[in-house]
């Protein structure tokens, strides 16, 4: 699929911008409402979560591989050590 021209660019802004401005005020008042309705997140509380979450994930799957690599490590001694 082609690029957009740059006439088709300010087409298209155009009327998005005729869109906006054909909007009633009952359809804003939707809007509102449905941003109202929502919950609000704080981004700092929600971005220590995930850290935190992240960081036992990472943890649990760091110590499995160290003792993956001891096991395996151990394992393979025996085996060098009788010749």
């Amino acid at each position: 699929m082609p690029k957009k021209t740059r006439r088709q660019k300010v087409l298209s802004k155009e009327r998005r911008i005729k869109f906006l401005l054909k909007q009633t005020p009952q359809q804003d008042e939707i809007l509102k409402e449905k941003v109202v309705g929502t919950t609000k997140i704080d981004p700092v509380t929600s971005d220590v979560s995930y850290f935190t979450s992240d960081l036992k994930r990472s943890l649990f799957f760091i110590a499995i591989v160290i003792t993956l690599e001891i096991i395996v490590y151990f394992g393979t001694i025996n085996r060098y050590s009788n010749n």
